[in-house]
């Protein structure tokens, strides 16, 4: 219900006001867009950003993790790259490999992996190495070579 919802937005802002340490899990726009915030409502907080790859917002063309990176650096984000995470708790996260890194807040905002499961009998070519659906430019099934997949001239993808 609504009322009990404001009261844990409520809670969480409450708990971010109090912070002095955030510790977000994962490169990606969200977990980017989070770290902007944070930064942007709170200077003094210590903000660090953990992922795997080994830029930010690797989905994106280059150009916006090497801006977004530059921009928390500049207001003192501390960035790990490939860092996988092993575990999250609320106030601390394990890597792979047992290196425990703390802070006062954890949101975790790590991708999901796709939902491809059902594609993968009749569209198993055209799913990538990380099992997401290949597309062309217009959004249709791809092969591995980016042409458009045979047969499947009606059917676009979107996530």
């Amino acid at each position: 219900d609504l009322p009990s919802r404001r009261r844990s937005w409520e809670e969480a802002a409450a708990r971010l006001a109090r912070a002095s340490s955030v510790l977000i899990a994962g490169g990606g726009p969200v977990a980017v867009e989070l770290a902007a915030e944070v930064l942007d409502a709170y200077p003094s907080v210590s903000v660090t950003l953990v992922t795997s790859g080994t830029s930010l917002c690797s989905g994106l063309p280059a150009a916006v993790g090497e801006a977004t990176a530059r921009w928390l650096e500049l207001r003192g984000a501390a960035l790990h790259y490939s860092s996988r995470v092993e575990s999250v708790r609320p106030d601390s996260v394990t890597l792979v490999g047992g290196q425990v890194l703390s802070a006062d807040i954890v949101y975790p905002c790590m991708g999901a992996p796709p939902a491809s499961a059902p594609l993968e009998g009749s569209l198993a070519s055209q799913l990538d190495e990380r099992r997401r659906l290949r597309l062309t430019p217009q959004l249709q099934p791809a092969e591995q070579n980016g042409s458009p997949a045979s047969g499947w001239s009606r059917v676009f993808g979107m996530g």
